[in-house]
């Protein structure tokens, strides 16, 4: 099932929901090479991190398992998470920012330009958040819950 392109975490499956585990993990293995984990630390506050996963073995909470994350679903949500409102914004900086210059001085312009750019941030948060609310859950994307391991 899982290939050279996945990432192995170990954790403890805390809570149960239909086919969907919350898996506890300890910020480590794939955290550690990567250049936000202090970041991810400072902003969370805890060593641990809950990660959803398809529990296709059935594994009970308090259970010790192994999650595979597929490399391009692991892609796909930093595509979403950095990326698109990285653009978003650059884009309405921009394009704001010069429509707000012919008008305005430029001081005012900044802030408009400013306030517009975080409010595209608001619109696209909410709108993603509408969007998914009413969608049943994916599970071909989600990570999956490949083994129990020995307590």
């Amino acid at each position: 099932m899982a290939t050279d392109d996945s990432i192995h975490e170990i954790g403890r499956i805390v809570r149960k929901d239909g086919e969907v585990a919350v898996v506890e993990i300890p910020k480590a293995g794939a955290c550690e090479g990567c250049s936000a984990s202090g970041v991810c630390h400072s902003l969370g506050g805890s060593d641990l991190r809950e990660l959803r996963a398809v529990n296709r073995i059935n594994a009970e909470i308090g259970d010790q398992v192994e999650v595979v994350v597929q490399a391009r679903t692991a892609l796909r949500a930093a595509m979403w998470v950095y990326l698109i409102p990285t653009l978003l914004m650059l884009a309405t900086a921009m394009g704001f920012h010069k429509l707000a210059t012919a008008h305005w001085s430029d001081q005012t312009a900044q802030m408009a330009t400013a306030l517009v750019t975080l409010g595209s941030l608001v619109l696209f948060i909410l709108g993603t958040w509408l969007w998914k609310r009413g969608r049943p859950l994916d599970l071909k994307n989600f990570p999956v819950v490949t083994r129990r391991l020995a307590p």
